[in-house]
């Protein structure tokens, strides 16, 4: 389930890829651990890509913590409960694709972090093509939710 300020930019919570747009407050949202997002029979390791486009992003997963900057990501194999939360005074937004590595190319496969090690990689900065494709995403019309 999403939180109020988010909205699905493609697939669901339940599919094997899932890309949202987040508004986050100082409050925060905690994302499940792996074995909660997904139904117990889906093996595959989940990823997720964390795109923030506004404010400082604050990010806590298996008692590590970094920030993200605004243009900035960060790509990592979640093994437990991840929070995010705004570290400034305006409201965070951000990008995030929930995705298990099935629906990524065989090439990209060597590129897949080690789950647990977070972030695997980044925080580092969007390239100007990355931006591109983040700006064409948020622009995509989305069909309302039924």
């Amino acid at each position: 389930m999403l939180p109020p300020d988010a909205r699905t930019l493609s697939g669901d919570v339940n599919s094997p890829q899932h890309l949202a747009e987040l508004r986050l407050s100082s409050a925060g949202l905690t994302l499940p651990a792996p074995g909660d997002r997904f139904a117990p029979s889906a093996v595959e390791t989940s990823h997720l890509l964390l795109l923030s486009l506004q404010g400082r992003v604050a990010c806590f997963h298996a008692g590590l913590g970094w920030h993200l900057e605004a243009s900035h990501f960060a790509w990592l194999a979640p093994t437990a409960a991840l929070t995010l939360r705004s570290a400034s005074l305006r409201a965070g937004e951000m990008l995030v694709w929930n995705f298990r590595p099935s629906v990524l190319p065989d090439a990209f496969h060597p590129l897949l972090p080690v789950p647990g090690r977070a972030p695997a990689h980044g925080p580092a900065p969007l390239t100007p093509s990355m931006q591109s494709l983040v700006l064409a995403l948020r622009g995509c019309p989305v069909a309302p939710s039924r």
